[in-house]
C-alpha cells in the first residue's frame, strides 16, 4: 500500500491516502430504470476525496503569480533541454489564468479566454495542455497561482520530483522514468467569470513532466475543490486534454459527457488505474534522443578543459602534409560526410587530435581525443552539442570545454637524414660524410615525459674503403607506456627484416585507404607500423617517426624528432638548437668547427661509436681494428672521376659514392635522395626561421586538387602568412630574407607560395529581404574570390565584395574560396551567417538563435510585440478571433453584445445573474450512494441530482446492472515479437529503431509499446546484398481489456506487421533538428521473419483483469469488445421470469408469479403451485368426473331402454 498526505501552504489537508490499485470508472448518464423489488436498503456511503495534490504555497518554495484583471499570461519558461511535445522539441511555454499551458513559436503571450466549441483536432493551430480550459476571473481579488520549476538535469534528488517519477511510471504503464524537467502549477481558488457574483471556485494542478525524449503531463483535480456552478456555465464549454499544434492530440473522456459531469473532474479518473481526480497524458508523439541533455550532462561530467598543456600537436594544413607526417595516420570514422577524410595522432603522454579533411584535401576542423583508436565514442559529445543539435548556444559550450584545434599551430617534427655511404644531416641541417665502421649513438634525447634512442650499424661497403648502414635500433620509454624497441635488419634483395621487442613483425594489408594500396601495417599499444615495398617506417607513441628504406643493398633512414626534444639531444645527428655550428660536439662536451676536414670530422664521430652492446646485440662479423675510409680528397684522382661527375652533376655525395663503391647506380641512388631531404630540410628550415617571431599558419588554408601525395614531398607545400604580434604586416625584403624561398631556381616571390589570407568579418548578420554588403580582402596579389556553392541570396564578386540578400530560412553553408591565380593555391573561409525572418527587424533576437537543418545558417529567434504573434510575429491577432462562441464580430472594431440570455463585453459572456436561481442550495448528506457525486441541478428544480459510477443504473447510484472496462493489473505481461530486417542505407541503430517504432505504431490497432532491443546482426549475405545491413528488433506491445487489442495482438499481430513492412517508408522533413529520422526503408519481409517470443491466451489473460469493487460482477470476452464486467442480471440470472437487480452486496431477483405458478429461491429457479389453483383444479376435476359419470348413466339408461324396446317388438311380430 502506497500512501501520500500532502498539505497545501496554509497547512490544510487537501486529500486522502492512495492505494496503489484504484477503481476505474467510466461515467454514464444518469438512469431511470423503475425498481419492482428492493432487498432491504443500504445505508449511504460517503465518497472518498480522491487524489491529493502536490504541496504548494510560499511555504513550500513556490513562486506566487497573479494579477487581478482577465486574461494575462505568466513569464516564459525556456527549459534548456527543450520539451518534447507531438512531434517538435518546443524552446519555451507559459501559463495563463484560464487553465492553459501553451507553447508559443516564438516570444509571444496570449490568453485565450474561450475554448473552441468543438474538442480538440488534429488542426488547432496552437500548441497547448488544457488542465481546465474555460473563463476565469481574478479580478474580484478572490484566488491566485502558484509555481515552481525543478531542474534535475544531473540526477539532484527532488522529493516532488521522484513521486512524479513514481506516479508515471505507476499510471503510464512506464518501466524506468527518471524526470530531468518538471514544472508544477497551481490554480487556487480560481472563480469563474464574471467572479463579482459567481459562485463556486475551483483548485487544481498541473505537472508537466519530461526526461529529454518521453514527456507527460498529470493534471490533478482536488478533492470537492472543482466548485464551479455547472448550471452557470451552460452555454461554456470547458476544455481538457491538449493538441501539439502539428496534429497529435488528445481529448479528457470528460469532454462528451454532460456538462455537470465534466465541470466535475475531480470525481472521475481518466487512466486504467488510478485515483479520481487524476488525468495522465502522454504528450510526445514518439520518443526521440535529446542530444541537447546528452550534452549538458557531458558538459558536467567534463574537467576544465584543456588538460594538457601548450605541447598539445595541431592539425596539419593539407591532407597531402599530413599523410606524409608520420605521426598522423589515416581513420575512417562513420559519420563524416561524402569526400571528408580524417588523420589522427595519439601520444599517451600528451593526448591526441584527430583533422578532418575535405575532398581537395583542404582543412575542414581538427579536434582533440583522450583515448587511441576510440574516435567514433569521443565524437559523440561533438555530435550531441553541435552537429545534431540546433541550438549553436550548445556548440558554443562544447567549445569552451573542448578548444577546437586548427592548423594555426602546427609545427612539423624536425627530420634528419643519413643516407648512401653514410652522409648525415643533423637536427639543425648540418651535411657531412661519416664513414665510421661499427655500431654508433646516432641520436639521444630526453625530456620530462618521454626518452629517445636510435643507434645504427654500419659495415664496409663491399671492398671498399667505405661504409654505409645496414641496421639501426631505436628505443623509446614513457612512463605511460613499456619500453619499445625496435630493430630494422638489412636483408639481401633490399629486404627489411623488422622486430619489436626481439619479436618478429607479422603485417597486414592495409583495404581500407584506396591512396595506400600495397601498404602494410602493424599496430599495437604505443607503436604503428608500416610496410610498403622496401620502405618501413615507424611511428613511436604518436612522437617519435623513423623512416628506412632499402636502395642499393643499402640502409637509408630518416627520424624526425617532436619539438620538446629540442635542446636535449646528442649523438652523431647533432645538437638540436637551430645552430648547425656547434653540431660536432663530442661526448666530452668539446666542439669542433664546423668547416673541419673530412678526416677530423671522421675522428669526431668514432668519439659516439657504442664499444659495449648496442641495442641490435653482438656483432656476427669481426671488424678490422685499424680501418680507415678514403676521402674525398683520395677519390678525385681516379680514373672514374671524369666521366661520374657530369652524371652526378657535380652533387659531391653522388660522385663520393660513385668512386667509393665504383658503382654509379649508388650514387645516383644518394644524390636523388639527397636532392629530396634538401628541399624538405630547406622548407623546414625557412619554418623554424619565421617561427621565431612573427609567422603563424592560417586556419582556413585549402590545398589545390593539383596536388597529389608522394613520397618526400611533406612539407614542400607547407605555408604560412607573416604576422607581427598585433597586426597584419605586408610582405618587405626584411619579410623576404626571414621566409627564404626554399627552390634558389623558384621565379616565385615567398608571398607565391602561400595560400592566400582571407580577411573580413567572421560574423555576418542580415534582416530579410535587406542587402548585407560585406568586404574580404587577402594580403596576397592576383587572388580572385568564389563561392563553393551557389545561392540566390548570396553573391560575391571577384574582388571580395559579399552581397547577402536573405529570403527565405533555408539551410546554406557559406564557404568563401580566394584562389591565387599565378600558383594556383586556394584558401577557404566559412564565416557563421545569422538571419533574421522577423516581421520587423526591431524584434530580431540576434543572439537566441537556431541552426537551420545541418547547415552553417543561424535564425534568429523573435520577440514579438504589440498584437503580432506567430513564429517570425507575421500574424496580427484578430479581436473576432477572441470573441464568445456566436457572438458576431466587426472587423477592426471587435466583439459586439453576448446572447440576450448572458451577460459581459463579447469577449466574456456568463449566465445572467437573474438565472442564477440554485446558489443557496446544497446537497443533502449522504444523499448519492456507493462513491456517487451529488450536486444541484437547476434544470430539475434545483433538485439534487448524483453522478454515479459507471455500474449503476438508478438516479441515486444504488442499483448496478451495467458494464464496465475491467482494471487491469500493472504487472501484466507484454506481448514480445521478434523482427528479421535488413537495409541499404546505412542507418543507424537510432535510426532504425525510430523507424521501427513508427511502423508499429501505425498498426490497425494501436498497442506499440516499445523496441526494448535494436542490434545489428552478421549473419552470411549473399554477394548481390553485400551492402544491405542486417538488424535483429524485439518489439513489445501492451495486452489492455478494452476493444478488439488482445484479438488483434493473438491473432492478427504477425500479418500486420507483415504488412507494414511491405510498403516504402514515408518521407518527411524532420523539423529544425536533425534527430534520428524514421522512415529507413526496410526490405520486404515476410511470416519467416517475424518470430513469437511471449504471447497470452485469455485464460491467463483473465487472472490480470479484475471487476473491482462490485461483487457479483465477471469477466466476459468477445474478440471487438475485449474484456467486460458484465453483471450476471444480463446473463439470465434469474429464471421464470424474475427480476434481477444488482445491489451492492451482489445480484438480486425478484420473482414475479405467472399462470398457476410462483417461482421462489434465489434465482427464482424454484417453482410451486398456488393453492386456490390447486383447489380449483382439484374441485375442477371433481366437477368434471362427476359430470362425467352423470353422462355416462345417461347414455347408459339410453342404451338400456332401447335395447328392451327393441326386443319388443320382434316378439311381437313373431
Amino acid at each position: 500500500m502506497m500512501t501520500t498526505s500532502l498539505r497545501t501552504s496554509s497547512e490544510r489537508s487537501t486529500g486522502t491516502s492512495l492505494p496503489t490499485t484504484f477503481q476505474t470508472f467510466t461515467t454514464l448518464a444518469p438512469s431511470t430504470t423503475t425498481v419492482t423489488h428492493s432487498a432491504a436498503p443500504l445505508m449511504p456511503m460517503k465518497p472518498d476525496k480522491g487524489v491529493s495534490l502536490f504541496p504548494y504555497g510560499l511555504s513550500v518554495g513556490d513562486q506566487e503569480f497573479v494579477k487581478r484583471t482577465t486574461d494575462f499570461t505568466s513569464p516564459l519558461f525556456k527549459p534548456e533541454i527543450g520539451f518534447p511535445f507531438g512531434s517538435s522539441l518546443r524552446d519555451s511555454l507559459y501559463f495563463t489564468d484560464n487553465g492553459q499551458i501553451i507553447f508559443p513559436e516564438s516570444d509571444y503571450q496570449i490568453s485565450y479566454p474561450n475554448p473552441p466549441r468543438r474538442a480538440f483536432t488534429g488542426w488547432d493551430p496552437v500548441a497547448l495542455v488544457a488542465p481546465f480550459w474555460d473563463d476565469a476571473d481574478f479580478s474580484s481579488h478572490r484566488g491566485t497561482m502558484f509555481y515552481q520549476e525543478h531542474k534535475t538535469f544531473y540526477d539532484e534528488y527532488n522529493t516532488l520530483v521522484q513521486q512524479v517519477e513514481s506516479w508515471i511510471e505507476n499510471f503510464a504503464n512506464t518501466w524506468y522514468y527518471k524526470a530531468r524537467w518538471t514544472l508544477k502549477i497551481t490554480w487556487v481558488n480560481v472563480p469563474a467569470y464574471p467572479a463579482h457574483w459567481t459562485s463556486g471556485t475551483n483548485t487544481y494542478q498541473a505537472i508537466l513532466s519530461t526526461d529529454g525524449s518521453k514527456s507527460y503531463a498529470l493534471f490533478l483535480y482536488e478533492s470537492g475543490g472543482m466548485q464551479w456552478d455547472a448550471a452557470q456555465r451552460l452555454d461554456n464549454a470547458v476544455l481538457m486534454g491538449f493538441s501539439s499544434g502539428d496534429g497529435y492530440f488528445q481529448n479528457s473522456p470528460l469532454t462528451f459527457r454532460p456538462v455537470w459531469e465534466k465541470y466535475r473532474p475531480d470525481q472521475f479518473p481518466n487512466i486504467n488505474s488510478g485515483p479520481r481526480g487524476l488525468q495522465l497524458y502522454r504528450l510526445h508523439r514518439e520518443e526521440r534522443t535529446n542530444y541537447r541533455l546528452k550534452c549538458l550532462q557531458w558538459l558536467k561530467r567534463q574537467p576544465q578543459w584543456p588538460s594538457w598543456g601548450w605541447n598539445q600537436i595541431s592539425c596539419p594544413c593539407s591532407w597531402q602534409q599530413g599523410r606524409w607526417d608520420l605521426r598522423f595516420q589515416p581513420t575512417n570514422i562513420g559519420w563524416w560526410g561524402l569526400g571528408s577524410r580524417q588523420l589522427c595522432s595519439f601520444s599517451s603522454w600528451r593526448g591526441g587530435v584527430c583533422c578532418s579533411y575535405g575532398p581537395w584535401g583542404e582543412f575542414r576542423e581538427g579536434w582533440r581525443v583522450r583515448h587511441p583508436w576510440q574516435f567514433d565514442q569521443e565524437l559523440e559529445p561533438q555530435n550531441w552539442c553541435c552537429r545534431w543539435n540546433d541550438k549553436p548556444f550548445f556548440c558554443t559550450l562544447y567549445h569552451q570545454k573542448q578548444s577546437p584545434v586548427s592548423c594555426a599551430g602546427y609545427r612539423p617534427p624536425r627530420p634528419a637524414w643519413m643516407f648512401g655511404d653514410p652522409h648525415i644531416t643533423t637536427l639543425d641541417g648540418a651535411n657531412y660524410t661519416f664513414n665510421g665502421l661499427g655500431d654508433f649513438l646516432l641520436v639521444r634525447a630526453q625530456d620530462r615525459n618521454s626518452s629517445f634512442l636510435l643507434q645504427g650499424r654500419t659495415a664496409q661497403t663491399g671492398t671498399a674503403q667505405a661504409t654505409n648502414f645496414i641496421a639501426f635500433a631505436a628505443q623509446y620509454n614513457s612512463s605511460s607506456l613499456d619500453p619499445i624497441t625496435v630493430q630494422w635488419i638489412l636483408e639481401p634483395n633490399n629486404k627489411i627484416h623488422v622486430r619489436l621487442n626481439n619479436e618478429t613483425v607479422t603485417f597486414e594489408a592495409n583495404r581500407e585507404d584506396a591512396e595506400v594500396l600495397g601498404q602494410e601495417t602493424f599496430n599495437t599499444t604505443g607503436i604503428i607500423l608500416m610496410r610498403n615495398g622496401s620502405l618501413v617506417s615507424a611511428n613511436i607513441d604518436g612522437t617519435v617517426t623513423i623512416s628506412v628504406i632499402a636502395l642499393s643493398n643499402i640502409l637509408h633512414a630518416s627520424s624526425s624528432l617532436p619539438e620538446e626534444y629540442q635542446n636535449r639531444t646528442e649523438g652523431l645527428l647533432g645538437v638540436w638548437n637551430d645552430n648547425p655550428g656547434d653540431d660536432f660536439k663530442l661526448p666530452n662536451g668539446t666542439t669542433i668547427p664546423r668547416e673541419s676536414s673530412e678526416e677530423t670530422i671522421f675522428h669526431y664521430g668514432m668519439t659516439w661509436k657504442i664499444n659495449g652492446t648496442s641495442l641490435l646485440g653482438k656483432r656476427n662479423d669481426q671488424l678490422p681494428s685499424n680501418f680507415t675510409p678514403v676521402f674525398s680528397d683520395q677519390l678525385r684522382n681516379t680514373s672514374m672521376y671524369p666521366s661520374s661527375a657530369p652524371q652526378c652533376n657535380e652533387d659531391p655525395q653522388c660522385i663520393f659514392d660513385s668512386l667509393a663503391t665504383r658503382n654509379i647506380s649508388t650514387g645516383l641512388h644518394t644524390r636523388m635522395l639527397f636532392r629530396r631531404f634538401q628541399e624538405i630540410n630547406a622548407t623546414l628550415s625557412k619554418w623554424h626561421k619565421t617561427q621565431r617571431g612573427i609567422c603563424r599558419v592560417r586556419e582556413q588554408i585549402r590545398s589545390p586538387p593539383s596536388m597529389t601525395p608522394h613520397f618526400f614531398h611533406s612539407f614542400n607545400r607547407f605555408f604560412c602568412s607573416c604576422y607581427s604580434s598585433a597586426q597584419n604586416l605586408p610582405i618587405t625584403p626584411q619579410l623576404t630574407q626571414l621566409c627564404p624561398a626554399s627552390d634558389p631556381e623558384s621565379s616565385l616571390r615567398v608571398s607565391d607560395q602561400y595560400p592566400p589570407s582571407i580577411e573580413g568579418d567572421r560574423e555576418v548578420k542580415a534582416y530579410k529581404g535587406q542587402t548585407k554588403r560585406i568586404q574580404y580582402t587577402s594580403n596576397s596579389e592576383n587572388v580572385t574570390f568564389s563561392l563553393r556553392n551557389n545561392s540566390t541570396d548570396f553573391t560575391l564578386f571577384e574582388n571580395g565584395t559579399l552581397l547577402w540578400a536573405p529570403k527565405l530560412p533555408e539551410p546554406f553553408t557559406l564557404e568563401i574560396l580566394a584562389r591565387n591565380a599565378k600558383n594556383g593555391l586556394s584558401s577557404e573561409l566559412q564565416p557563421s551567417t545569422v538571419a533574421c525572418f522577423c516581421s520587423a527587424e526591431r524584434q530580431c533576437l540576434y543572439n537566441q538563435t537556431s541552426r537551420e537543418g545541418n547547415s552553417s545558417l543561424k535564425v534568429a529567434a523573435c520577440r514579438c510585440d504589440g498584437d503580432t504573434f506567430g513564429q517570425y510575429c507575421e500574424r496580427s491577432r484578430d479581436p473576432c478571433e477572441q470573441c464568445f462562441p456566436n457572438v458576431s464580430c466587426t472587423p477592426g472594431k471587435g466583439c459586439e453584445a453576448c446572447p440576450p440570455h448572458m451577460t459581459g463585453d463579447g469577449r466574456h459572456c456568463a449566465a445572467l445573474e437573474s438565472s442564477v436561481l440554485c446558489q443557496n442550495k446544497s446537497c443533502p448528506v449522504n444523499y448519492c450512494y456507493n462513491y456517487g457525486h451529488c450536486y444541484i441541478s437547476q434544470t430539475s428544480g434545483c433538485q439534487p441530482s448524483c453522478t454515479c459510477p459507471p455500474a449503476f443504473t438508478d438516479t441515486r447510484c444504488f442499483l448496478a446492472g451495467n458494464s464496465f472496462t475491467p482494471t487491469a493489473s500493472p504487472e501484466i505481461p507484454l506481448r514480445i515479437i521478434q523482427l528479421s530486417l535488413s537495409e541499404g542505407q546505412n542507418a543507424s541503430v537510432a535510426e532504425v529503431n525510430a523507424s521501427v517504432a513508427y511502423r508499429l505504431r501505425t498498426l490497425d490497432v494501436l498497442a506499440f509499446f516499445r523496441n526494448s532491443l535494436v542490434e545489428k546482426t552478421h549473419s552470411p549475405t549473399q554477394a548481390s546484398e553485400s551492402s544491405l545491413q542486417r538488424w535483429r528488433v524485439i518489439s513489445q506491445f501492451q495486452y489492455r481489456p478494452r476493444g478488439p487489442v488482445i484479438n488483434f495482438l493473438n491473432n492478427q499481430l504477425l500479418d500486420a506487421v507483415v504488412e507494414a513492412f511491405s510498403l516504402p517508408a514515408a518521407q518527411r522533413r524532420w523539423r529544425r533538428s536533425e534527430e534520428p529520422r524514421h522512415n529507413v526503408d526496410f526490405r520486404p519481409i515476410s511470416r519467416e521473419d517475424v518470430r513469437n517470443m511471449e504471447s497470452l491466451n485469455l485464460t491467463t489473460l483473465e487472472t490480470y483483469f479484475k471487476c473491482n469493487g462490485y461483487k457479483g460482477y465477471h469477466l466476459v470476452y468477445s474478440p471487438q469488445s475485449g474484456f467486460t464486467c458484465v453483471s450476471p442480471c444480463h446473463e439470465g440470472y434469474c429464471e421464470h421470469g424474475g427480476l434481477c437487480q444488482h445491489m451492492s452486496e451482489g445480484p438480486h431477483c425478484s420473482c414475479v408469479p405467472f399462470s398457476i405458478y410462483t417461482p421462489w429461491g434465489k434465482q427464482c429457479e424454484h417453482l410451486s403451485m398456488k393453492l386456490t389453483a390447486f383447489f380449483g383444479i382439484l374441485f375442477g376435476a371433481l366437477g368434471a368426473l362427476l359430470l362425467l359419470g352423470a353422462l355416462a348413466f345417461v347414455v347408459l339408461r339410453f342404451w338400456n331402454g332401447s335395447g328392451i324396446r327393441d326386443s319388443y317388438l320382434l316378439d311381437s311380430e313373431s
